[in-house]
């Protein structure tokens, strides 16, 4: 299937480091995706199988299907050839391409002279226009699926039993855990679980969930909004780092481990120095590391892997997401080293 993946202006390197992730977790037999070109934010793709998969990306918007270029007099003849009576449609004109209205009328007479009828409000099927850069032409379009990312947005932190000030957001722990590339009905383990929200987005995928942390409310506070979700976790246990791997010994290797440890005001890292929690917790880590895993860390500062020793590369540079003023975190993925 050709198709595009319109992904969000406000992401559109994470979006395409985890749209490459995705596809590795589910071993898509595909090219690379490439950016259409004038839109960079739009993703080009040819993968075999359903849509399935692309709609559980947090970067992106939505799934849409090439259907020709040309002239719009050429696309109003195509879509005249392809509509049927009684369908409703609406034509859209792709933002910042100063693509004139004219021209979504023009469309919109393909498809009432196909038999088709146009409705703005609720339409059966979309059609989008964008512009052909440095020609005359536009590519014709239309809408497969909007993604997970609208619902995301509606579940928000506030809306679980268990909440802290510093949580993640559905829509930014839903990436980091599509980042782990983890294959379908694998195991994460989040070692500094918080308040839930990486393992209730790698539960919403299938994912079998391990889980931990050294404060025993937020165990408890996991379990709680894991319950109120409908996920059950693997196995989850009050522990610090440094017992993960004796703590879990029956459920390892992982295949993935995706985490925030905690650092600056709002976390708790029981007196112990925030640094010092992620690299004691990155060594003790390897040991419950399937061998092809990836590890995914949300940091406070960009880290190189190599001051944990020999043996680790980053997948991607290092991402910087900006929070509030005093606070940017460091998206950091790293797998060992090939060969």
């Amino acid at each position: 299937m050709t198709c595009w993946i319109e992904l969000a202006r406000d992401a559109i390197q994470l979006g395409r480091q985890e749209l490459e992730s995705r596809m590795a977790s589910v071993a898509v037999n595909a090219s690379p995706p490439i950016p259409l070109p004038g839109h960079a934010h739009v993703m080009q793709l040819d993968a075999p199988g359903n849509e399935d998969w692309i709609r559980t990306l947090a970067c992106a918007r939505r799934i849409l299907v090439p259907i020709a270029q040309g002239a719009p007099e050429d696309l109003s003849e195509t879509v005249k050839r392809t509509e049927h009576e009684g369908v409703t449609s609406a034509v859209r004109l792709w933002p910042g391409d100063h693509i004139p209205e004219t021209l979504a009328r023009t469309i919109g007479g393909g498809i009432a002279a196909g038999g088709g009828r146009i409705d703005l409000d609720d339409p059966d099927r979309t059609y989008l226009l964008l512009r052909v850069p440095g020609t005359e032409e536009f590519w014709l379009c239309r809408e497969l699926a909007e993604t997970d990312r609208h619902v995301l947005r509606h579940r928000r932190p506030g809306s679980l039993p268990f909440r802290k000030p510093v949580t993640l957001t559905p829509l930014l722990a839903r990436t980091l855990v599509n980042l782990a590339a983890v294959p379908p009905g694998g195991r994460i383990l989040d070692p500094f679980c918080g308040t839930g929200a990486l393992s209730i987005e790698a539960g919403n995928l299938g994912y079998r969930v391990l889980a931990s942390d050294k404060d025993g409310r937020m165990v408890r506070g996991t379990l709680r909004n894991l319950e109120h979700i409908g996920i059950v976790p693997e196995a989850i246990s009050q522990c610090g780092v440094e017992k993960v791997v004796e703590t879990f010994e029956g459920h390892l290797p992982v295949d993935g481990v995706v985490t925030d440890p905690p650092y600056g005001r709002a976390s708790s890292t029981h007196g112990e120095e925030a640094a010092a929690v992620v690299e004691n917790g990155f060594r003790t880590l390897q040991g419950a590391l399937r061998a092809s895993g990836r590890m995914v860390f949300m940091l406070p500062q960009r880290t190189d892997p190599a001051m944990f020793g020999n043996g680790w590369e980053e997948v991607y540079p290092p991402f910087p997401l900006h929070v509030h003023a005093s606070l940017t975190r460091w998206v950091h993925v790293w797998r060992r080293t090939k060969g």
